[in-house]
């Protein structure tokens, strides 16, 4: 099924029963690897083209409310968490299905420039000041308090997480950026919320 290079090991691993068999609208093929943050799987475009998706795993429950923090969130999880590419400036990553799909067919995206990436127009964003965890009410508070509208890959290096919320504001993207390759490719790694 899989095209083996003269003189390299393969690192496919077939799909065991624990595995999920789609993620985000892409069928898995075979695993290629995992690690402390998740397992790497092969998929391919609707076009032919390999891909490899990331299934991240879960982040442990957040503390209970006590005077110094409060109750949970207004947001709740919407799909898994997921590590996209999309191999060039031809393809966005649609936000609310959190897979990458061809340049404007996705109500809720986010696309990407030579540089930067691009907004749809009524969509807030805000970038967190270093490169630690946000949670969606550190996302909320920061597009009330501190918007922006550019989001340029050199800003956010590093996996410097940011926020994209749905013109709607029903829907949050905490977002980093893994790579941005010169080849023209981007790959990030999303976590999507919903109001509850």
């Amino acid at each position: 099924m899989f095209a083996q290079l003269p003189g390299v090991q393969s690192v496919l691993t077939a799909l065991s029963a624990d595995d999920p068999h789609e993620i985000g609208g892409y069928r898995l093929h075979a695993r290629l690897g995992s690690g402390g943050m998740g397992v790497v799987y092969l998929a391919y475009t609707p076009g032919g083209r390999p891909i490899a998706l990331k299934a991240v795993r879960p982040v442990r429950a957040e503390p209970a409310a006590s005077p110094s923090r409060p109750a949970a969130s207004a947001y709740v999880p919407g799909y898994p968490q997921a590590e996209l590419t999309a191999p060039d400036s031809g393809y966005e990553f649609d936000l609310r299905a959190g897979k990458v799909v061809p340049v404007e067919s996705a109500a809720w995206y986010l696309a990407r420039g030579s540089d930067a990436f691009v907004l749809p127009e009524e969509s807030d964003a805000y970038v967190a000041d270093g490169n630690g965890d946000l949670t969606p009410d550190d996302c909320a508070r920061g597009i009330e308090t501190r918007p922006v509208t550019t989001l340029p890959f050199k800003v956010l290096a590093k996996e410097r997480p940011f926020c994209v919320r749905s013109p709607d504001q029903r829907e949050l993207a905490i977002v980093r950026l893994v790579e941005a390759t010169s080849a023209g490719s981007v790959t990030i790694a999303v976590d999507h919320f919903r109001k509850s």
